[in-house]
Parts: C-alpha cells; structure tokens; sequence
C-alpha cells in the first residue's frame, strides 16, 4: 500500500487565514474593497503529489478551501457508488461540492466529487434548522460566513418531504452533517449508490 503526502487542513486553514487578514488590513472605513480585490493564495508548487480534500469555494481556476488551484488538464469526475466513477468536465464544478483531489506542482491533476449523502427527505426541522435524510440528521446554516448553498429549493423552507435532495458537507462532533450544499432533484429522480463512512455505532451480528 502506498501512502500519499497531504495538504493538512491546519495548512490550509492557516493559508485562509492569512487571506482575511490581509483583506482585513485593505479595508478602510466606509464600504471596503470587495473580497474579490484580494486573491486567494495559491498551492503549494512541490512536485510531489498531495492529497487535498475539502469544500469548493471559488472558481477562477478551482479554490478549494480558500486556495487557488490550477486546473489546467484536470480529470474531474463524480463518485456514484461504482468503482469508475462518472467523469464529468471541470464546469460542471459547483461552490460548495465536497471534493477529494490531487494536486502536483500546484495543479489539480484529479478531482473526485463525493456527496456525503442522496436521497430522499424524511423530515424536515425548521426550528432546528436541519432535514433527516434516511435516518441522517443533515444541519443547515443560515449565517455566518459560509452559509448553506441550496440549488433547486430557495432554501430550507422550501424542501417537503420526499423531496429528493443531493448534500455535500461535513460531519460534526454530533454525528449530524452540517451541509455545504444542498441539491434537490426532480422527484422521482434516481439517486445512484453514494459511499459513506463513519465509525459503526451499533451492531447486531445476528
């Protein structure tokens, strides 16, 4: 089994960071300069190859948690449960999708597109501010700085039971998945095979 070199999210987190700092220092009083007067900072340029896996966030080349990469030639594909994967071109790319990726000398050589669940909804919580998805608390965020993404739906008022939805996100300490995006689809739409993980909470060998 080989190992490969990665890109630790402290990494970029710190790059990030340093991004809104000097966005910060840029701004004077009044109306500011826009976010997008201040670049993302670019991939580390090593020719050895890293594994990144994060959240899309820019476009402009593709940023993945706040860093630029170039994604010249980049093989993107989607991960539908099978072993090949879909293959899908570089614009079909969204803010908010969360993706696996390799990167050598600061290119995205592959992005793998992975759902963290689909399928239909369950429940829906608007006082709580989430939706159950095949026993799967998913949490949406309505503030801060980085807000649930919601295409096909205006937002989560708008999502009904059985309603067949796609979501990207991260798990919480919680076990629920705080959602980057949500997608929902036409009903009756299939949903395909989507890989999860996570540790196993429960067992019944019988």
């Amino acid at each position: 089994m080989k190992f490969r070199p990665f890109l630790s999210r402290a990494r970029l987190a710190a790059c990030a960071a340093t991004s809104a700092l000097l966005l910060l220092a840029a701004c004077g009083g009044g109306g500011g300069a826009p976010e997008s007067s201040q670049p993302p900072p670019v991939a580390d340029q090593s020719p050895r190859p890293l594994a990144v896996t994060g959240t899309v966030t820019g476009f402009g080349s593709v940023i993945i948690d706040g860093v630029r990469y170039d994604d010249t030639g980049t093989a993107v594909k989607v991960d539908d449960g099978s072993d090949a994967g879909t293959s899908v071109p570089v614009a079909d790319l969204k803010l908010g999708m969360t993706v696996d990726a390799q990167v050598e000398a600061g290119k995205l050589t592959r992005v793998t597109v992975l759902a963290a669940i689909a399928g239909p909804v369950s429940r829906v919580d608007l006082a709580g501010s989430s939706f159950t998805v095949y026993g799967q608390v998913v949490k949406v965020a309505t503030s801060g700085a980085t807000p649930t993404l919601f295409e096909g739906v205006a937002n989560l008022a708008g999502l009904l039971a059985g309603d067949v939805v796609e979501v990207h996100g991260s798990v919480d300490d919680s076990r629920a998945i705080v959602a980057s995006r949500v997608e929902r689809r036409p009903r009756g739409a299939a949903t395909g095979a989507v890989r999860i993980g996570g540790a196993v909470t429960s067992l019944d060998p019988a």
